[in-house]
């Protein structure tokens, strides 16, 4: 049973999910704005969401499923950004918190959108 949740891709996006929650509530000097959060929330659930219609090819393992994974991609530069803006690094100029949170959830669409779409049967004609 412990195996199978340790390779269960769902839980390891929900822990880091509950990890960075918990570190912007504890730690002061991680400034995550409210509106990052829950776009950052929001890419999490799409993400778990996508990885429960479309779990990609067992037959892989795990460190290659996540290595070749679109969705994974796309959650890893949307952490990325929120990070980057919770410890101060300058994200480039002009981009307001506002911003930020619409491109997060723009991310949290995509990967939605490729979780629906690898979902559905390839269909010629």
């Amino acid at each position: 049973m412990i195996k199978a949740l340790l390779q269960d891709k769902k839980f390891w996006a929900a822990l880091v999910g509950l990890v960075m929650v918990v570190v912007s509530a504890v730690n002061p000097e991680f400034k995550l704005d409210e509106a990052a959060l829950v776009a950052a929330i929001v890419m999490f659930i799409s993400y778990v969401l996508s990885v429960g219609i479309d779990p990609g090819d067992p037959s892989v393992g795990v460190l290659k499923g996540f290595l070749a994974s679109r969705k994974f991609w796309l959650l890893l530069v949307g952490i990325t950004v929120v990070l980057f803006d919770a410890f101060g690094v300058v994200l480039p100029e002009g981009i307001t918190p506002d911003q930020l949170a619409g491109m997060l959830y723009m991310v949290g669409a995509l990967i939605a959108g490729i979780g629906l779409n690898d979902s559905v049967p390839f269909r010629k004609g």
